[in-house]
């Protein structure tokens, strides 16, 4: 990455780097997703964040397809709160537990978002439980005076919707350990990382966690809301993080007035 920007004589990006447990393609290696500023306004309304809808069964063996219409259902419902509609949304990631019969999984995400840039990633190599889990990007509906708006308002927010003219994107804090001291050391150095850009707590709209197990999973949950507020967000167990001793990753996606 730095390699590719210098040549173009480009800034560096803020970057999360996250080991998945495999990709939708014999042979692949790497799959990326990125957030870019354009040359014209292409979304007056702002952007609507709509993070993973989880479905899942004990058994890893259970099939992802039918989970994955249970994700759907529900990522369906969670636009249909923020005021958007299928045709809105303009990138879907499932996050499976498994590759096995992803025809079935795309053929189901392809017909509801026929518009939407796909992305599929298994999460870890030999998961625990089998899931399903989709989240997206959709194009806001509709005049949204408000920067940052919270869908539901009270409680944990299903979809955030963001409409202002600064966002803050950071790349991935890591936590180095696994004890909830550790994890407390991580959110607070990405809590001084936004301080420094002008952002707050309540600033927060979208934040994506990276744990490597159920057991660090539950410290941020529990951690989160202390830091972050009623953001939205996505918990989801992956194979791996860039250091041997990182528990979790997180990186956040705040607005700047």
């Amino acid at each position: 990455m730095s390699e590719a920007f210098t040549d173009r004589k480009q800034p560096l990006p803020a970057l999360a780097l996250v080991q998945s447990g495999g990709l939708p393609l014999e042979g692949a290696q790497v799959v990326l997703e990125a957030i870019a500023a354009a040359r014209k306004d292409v979304n007056p309304n702002g952007l609507v964040f709509v993070p993973a809808a989880i479905a899942e069964s004990e058994s890893p063996l259970d099939p992802v397809a039918p989970l994955a219409a249970k994700s759907l259902e529900g990522l369906k419902g969670d636009l249909r709160s923020a005021g958007s509609a299928s045709a809105d949304v303009l990138r879907v990631t499932c996050f499976l537990s498994s590759l096995d019969n992803l025809a079935a999984t795309r053929k189901l995400v392809e017909a509801e978002y026929p518009r939407a840039a796909l992305n599929f990633v298994q999460t870890k190599r030999a998961p625990g439980r089998a899931i399903a889990a989709c989240e997206a990007v959709a194009r806001a509906v509709g005049s949204n005076p408000q920067r940052m708006r919270r869908v539901p308002a009270e409680g944990e927010a299903r979809a955030v919707i963001v409409n202002s003219s600064k966002v803050v994107v950071t790349g991935s804090q890591v936590s180095y350990g696994y004890q909830e001291g550790d994890s407390r050391l991580a959110f607070e150095r990405l809590q001084k990382s936004l301080d420094a850009a002008g952002v707050g707590r309540e600033d927060t709209a979208f934040a994506q966690y990276y744990p490597i197990a159920e057991s660090m999973a539950a410290q941020v949950r529990k951690l989160a809301p202390g830091f972050f507020g009623k953001a939205a967000s996505s918990v989801l167990l992956f194979e791996g993080l860039p250091s041997m001793q990182a528990g979790f990753g997180v990186d956040v996606i705040a607005v700047k007035d």
